[in-house]
């Protein structure tokens, strides 16, 4: 597997036990670190062969990993990253999994300031409302989005960035924009972002590199929005049991809804900025369809159902 011969991954939930899973499918003779704090998910995954070596905390071991992947909650991403620092210099690339990324990075570039280390953010676009190592899924990388996010020393910016949301563009997502992050990092950076995103593609996952505040006013569209209108649609509902009679559409969209609480709280509150902005839009347009309705506007409610079914479709 390219350059990496041994791979640690710190948080054995569902993201982390999945990649480890699917690295192992792969490539069987990969070496694979686990590091979980509960001693039942290390056993599971060495039972499952998910694993070759299972520690509760982190140690020297991680220092013999070329790559390490930190697959903990948002709030607890910066701390793994100085436990991983304070065990002594290495070289090796650190990516961590979260569903956030501007103060994530700020964090990573303040505590590798100094250290041989190279951070990249990474998210994949995938997941389950189901969680812990129970919810195991090798192929959940398949055929997802991958977003990575080099460059710590670029963290301040985006940080300063992030408090101005500015407009989406499919620019951002073209080669020319993504050369021009690549061209702003040393040469030990892009061999590091090379070999990952190879390793990313044997996944069978899409990588795509974007700027940290893009990745969050992206993914507060794509993902933390609608979590919050699927739990939003369910506390709505008056009566519990009145769920019964509900069909396979309302299922759909309140199931993200089922997820950890805490895991989401934190994810939500890492990218409040930008999901302020969003709800003042979406009660504008919640506002606009209300007086559609009010006015028996039937053209324009069809123009509007038009609008979304052809977004869709593209």
């Amino acid at each position: 597997m390219l350059n990496f011969k041994k791979i640690a991954v710190v948080g054995l939930g569902l993201i982390g036990a999945s990649l480890a899973a699917a690295l192992k499918e792969i490539n069987p003779t990969l070496t694979i670190i686990g590091i979980d704090n509960k001693e039942t998910t290390l056993k599971t995954a060495l039972n499952r062969g998910f694993i070759d070596t299972g520690y509760l905390e982190i140690s020297k071991e991680v220092l013999t990993a070329e790559l390490i992947f930190i697959a903990v909650p948002v709030a607890s991403i910066g701390s793994i990253i100085a436990e991983i620092e304070a065990l002594g210099s290495a070289d090796q690339l650190l990516v961590d999994l979260g569903s956030t990324k501007v103060e994530v990075m700020k964090q990573a570039a303040e505590i590798l300031a100094a250290s041989s280390r190279v951070f990249i953010g990474g998210h994949p676009m995938a997941g389950s409302d189901k969680s812990g190592i129970k919810a195991v899924n090798q192929d959940l990388f398949k055929n997802a989005a991958f977003i990575l996010t080099p460059g710590a020393h670029l963290a301040e910016e985006d940080k300063s960035h992030s408090e101005q949301i500015s407009p989406i563009s499919k620019n951002d997502l073209s080669l020319s924009a993504e050369k021009l992050i690549i061209n702003q990092l040393s040469q030990v950076e892009k061999d590091y972002l090379t070999d990952l995103k190879e390793l990313i593609i044997e996944l069978g996952a899409r990588p795509y590199i974007l700027r940290a505040v893009t990745h969050d006013q992206w993914t507060a569209y794509l993902s933390h929005f609608p979590h919050l209108l699927s739990a939003s649609l369910v506390n709505l509902v008056p009566e519990a049991n009145i769920l019964e009679l509900a069909g396979s559409g309302y299922q759909d969209m309140t199931r993200i809804a089922g997820s950890s609480p805490e895991l989401w709280l934190d994810i939500i509150f890492s990218n409040r900025i930008n999901l302020i902005e969003l709800l003042t839009a979406y009660q504008k347009e919640l506002a606009d369809l209300k007086k559609l309705l009010v006015d028996s506007d039937q053209t324009q409610i069809l123009e509007f159902l038009k609008t979304a079914a052809a977004k869709k479709q593209q």
